[in-house]
Protein backbone atom coordinates (compact mmCIF):
# COMPACT_ATOMS: atom_id res chain seq x y z
CA UNK A 1 0.00 0.00 0.00
CA UNK A 2 0.84 3.71 -0.45
CA UNK A 3 1.27 5.89 2.32
CA UNK A 4 -2.16 7.56 0.87
CA UNK A 5 -4.20 4.27 2.78
CA UNK A 6 -3.07 5.90 6.27
CA UNK A 7 -4.02 9.58 5.70
CA UNK A 8 -6.10 10.61 8.59
CA UNK A 9 -9.78 10.74 7.84
CA UNK A 10 -10.79 13.00 10.69
CA UNK A 11 -8.26 15.96 12.33
CA UNK A 12 -5.32 16.69 10.24
CA UNK A 13 -5.43 16.86 6.57
CA UNK A 14 -2.74 17.55 4.32
CA UNK A 15 -2.67 19.17 0.55
CA UNK A 16 -1.61 17.64 -2.59
CA UNK A 17 2.09 18.95 -2.22
CA UNK A 18 2.56 17.67 1.66
CA UNK A 19 1.11 14.23 0.55
CA UNK A 20 3.07 14.08 -2.79
CA UNK A 21 6.47 14.82 -0.28
CA UNK A 22 4.88 12.17 2.46
CA UNK A 23 4.57 9.44 -0.12
CA UNK A 24 8.32 9.93 -1.33
CA UNK A 25 9.42 10.13 1.88
CA UNK A 26 7.50 6.56 2.42
CA UNK A 27 8.27 4.71 -1.02
CA UNK A 28 12.49 5.73 -0.06
CA UNK A 29 12.29 5.27 3.38
CA UNK A 30 10.64 1.12 3.35
CA UNK A 31 13.43 1.39 0.23
CA UNK A 32 16.22 2.13 2.19
CA UNK A 33 15.34 0.23 5.51
CA UNK A 34 14.79 -2.76 3.28
CA UNK A 35 11.24 -3.51 4.12
CA UNK A 36 9.45 -5.29 1.37
CA UNK A 37 5.90 -4.94 -0.08
CA UNK A 38 5.04 -8.02 1.62
CA UNK A 39 5.64 -6.57 5.25
CA UNK A 40 2.65 -4.44 5.42
CA UNK A 41 2.97 -4.27 9.55
CA UNK A 42 6.56 -2.73 9.17
CA UNK A 43 4.99 -0.52 6.22
CA UNK A 44 2.39 1.08 8.07
CA UNK A 45 4.42 1.47 11.10
CA UNK A 46 6.39 3.81 8.71
CA UNK A 47 3.90 5.07 6.93
CA UNK A 48 2.49 6.57 10.06
CA UNK A 49 5.78 7.51 11.60
CA UNK A 50 5.93 9.53 8.80
CA UNK A 51 2.87 11.29 9.06
CA UNK A 52 3.05 11.95 12.63
CA UNK A 53 5.95 13.60 11.22
CA UNK A 54 4.41 15.29 9.02
CA UNK A 55 1.93 16.46 11.68
CA UNK A 56 3.76 17.81 14.63
CA UNK A 57 6.19 19.73 12.31
CA UNK A 58 3.92 21.35 10.06
CA UNK A 59 4.60 19.08 6.49
CA UNK A 60 8.70 18.66 6.39
CA UNK A 61 10.23 17.77 2.90
CA UNK A 62 10.46 14.49 1.12
CA UNK A 63 14.67 13.70 2.33
CA UNK A 64 13.93 14.99 5.88
CA UNK A 65 10.75 13.16 6.31
CA UNK A 66 12.72 10.32 4.74
CA UNK A 67 15.92 10.89 6.84
CA UNK A 68 13.81 11.36 10.68
CA UNK A 69 12.12 7.64 9.60
CA UNK A 70 15.38 5.88 8.41
CA UNK A 71 17.24 7.04 11.64
CA UNK A 72 13.98 6.24 13.81
CA UNK A 73 13.02 3.07 12.73
CA UNK A 74 15.99 2.06 10.75
CA UNK A 75 19.06 3.01 12.14
CA UNK A 76 21.69 5.34 11.49
CA UNK A 77 22.64 5.35 7.41
CA UNK A 78 23.88 7.61 4.95
CA UNK A 79 21.48 8.03 2.02
CA UNK A 80 22.08 9.03 -1.38
CA UNK A 81 19.32 9.54 -3.77
CA UNK A 82 20.88 9.80 -7.61
CA UNK A 83 19.96 11.93 -9.99
CA UNK A 84 17.17 9.34 -11.81
CA UNK A 85 15.87 9.38 -8.09
CA UNK A 86 16.91 5.62 -6.59
CA UNK A 87 17.78 5.27 -3.23
CA UNK A 88 20.99 4.10 -2.25
CA UNK A 89 22.28 3.07 1.02
CA UNK A 90 25.35 3.27 2.32
CA UNK A 91 27.16 2.50 5.87
CA UNK A 92 27.98 0.07 8.34
CA UNK A 93 23.90 -0.79 8.50
CA UNK A 94 23.26 -0.46 5.11
CA UNK A 95 23.45 -4.42 4.85
CA UNK A 96 22.28 -4.66 8.24
CA UNK A 97 18.79 -5.70 9.44
CA UNK A 98 17.19 -2.98 10.97
CA UNK A 99 17.42 -2.94 15.27
CA UNK A 100 14.01 -2.03 16.03
CA UNK A 101 11.74 -3.87 12.73
CA UNK A 102 12.81 -6.82 13.27
CA UNK A 103 10.53 -9.50 13.88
Amino acid sequence: MTITAYLPTSGASFGPDAVASMAKAFEDAVSVIGIGPRDETKRETVARFILHLAEIDGGLDSATLRDKAVMALGGSIHVAISSDGQTNASGPEASAEPRSMTQ
